[in-house]
């Protein structure tokens, strides 16, 4: 999400302190699998890593652990409304009327990264929508896994678990037809590349 300060003209984003290169910060802003992951699989090795392989393991197995829980600290983070220069209290969203129309007084240059379009106010929105078909990758490697931590890795167990809800999570959001607006707070929000957004979008053009 990006947000725009109407009194100073502060741009702030939810990946503008992250360590990533600017590139790849959105990507990885909502790549939950891919965290969720890095974390089950971390511990999943962890325990047999920890005891039979080489020193360098070791250390990639924590890596992993951390690696995940960076990136799920990112996929979480939402951006203040509070602007961090001036401290108006109520930055819009760069894709919301009020963040609209201060991008085009002052000529910014600044991608839409709304995702889903109100059928009932026109207003666009974000919300986190995962991979369905890596979605359920992540949830069978998930239980593939469980069935080699059962009864050898008991650490391994609980690493499983953490990626087979990641991997339900994902598949719960992908399934998920409607959105709750949070603009008119009915469940309305629809992706904007469905046929019915489509239409909807072409008509406020």
């Amino acid at each position: 999400m990006t947000r725009v300060c109407p009194k100073c003209g502060h741009v702030a984003r939810d990946y503008e302190y992250s360590v990533l290169p600017e590139e790849k910060r959105f990507k990885f802003k909502r790549s939950l699998l891919a965290a969720g992951t890095l974390v089950g699989a971390g511990i999943v090795m962890f325990w047999d890593v920890w005891q039979i392989y080489p020193y360098f393991f070791k250390i990639l197995s924590v890596l992993c652990i951390f690696l995940g829980l960076y990136g799920l600290k990112l996929y979480f983070k939402e951006v203040s409304k509070v602007c961090p220069k001036c401290n108006y209290d109520n930055m819009p969203a760069s894709y919301e009327p009020e963040g609209q129309k201060i991008i085009q007084e002052k000529e910014y240059v600044i991608k839409d990264d709304s995702t889903h379009i109100c059928t009932n106010c026109n207003i666009k929105s974000e919300h986190k929508v995962q991979s369905r078909t890596y979605s359920l990758i992540v949830t069978l490697f998930g239980l593939f896994s469980l069935t080699i931590s059962t009864g050898s890795n008991p650490i391994g167990i609980i690493g499983s678990l953490i990626i087979i809800g990641t991997g339900i999570y994902g598949l719960s959001t992908s399934l998920k037809k409607r959105f709750k607006c949070p603009h008119c707070n009915k469940n309305t929000a629809i992706a904007k590349n469905s046929p019915e957004a489509k239409a909807l979008l072409e008509q406020s053009t």
